[in-house]
């Protein structure tokens, strides 16, 4: 989401599925968000906090790294580093984090014990699905 007027909008619409790409955000932090925009007193305190709130957008830091414009999902546990650890580094070198397997990811990193449904999941819609270490090849390298 770019700013609030952006969760205004999605509850206008009451189209909250966009929010599903977002890193971290399910099923029940969507019905969670539809339930707060759902009582009127909460989008009135919301409106006042945005007159009173001066609120910057993010900056974009990394715009050309060896992961540019490539989407990234986990499964299973990773060797040596915990997941907040390998997005940063996938973000670091531009690269995108998603939270569902779908036609907007590029790649599946699993670890021990993958998820076998996601992994299914991504073969099936021809996602490449790759190790931790293929990860760090990729970053190390100079061509992707």
């Amino acid at each position: 989401m770019k700013n609030l007027d952006s969760f205004f909008n999605l509850s206008n619409k009451n189209n909250f599925d966009d929010l599903l790409n977002i890193d971290g955000i399910g099923d029940t932090q969507i019905n969670s968000l539809k339930n707060f925009f759902s009582h009127n007193k909460n989008i009135i305190v919301l409106k006042h906090l945005k007159e009173i709130l001066e609120i910057t957008p993010e900056k974009q830091k990394f715009l050309s790294g060896r992961l540019n414009d490539l989407t990234f999902m986990f499964t299973g546990k990773l060797d040596g580093i915990s997941r907040a650890e390998a997005k940063s580094l996938i973000e670091n070198n531009s690269g995108k984090i998603v939270s569902n397997v779908s036609n907007k990811l590029d790649f599946l990193v699993i670890g021990e014990k993958p998820t076998q449904r996601k992994v299914n999941e991504a073969k099936n819609l021809k996602i490449k699905v790759i190790t931790q270490s293929e990860l760090i090849h990729m970053i190390n390298s100079k061509v992707v």
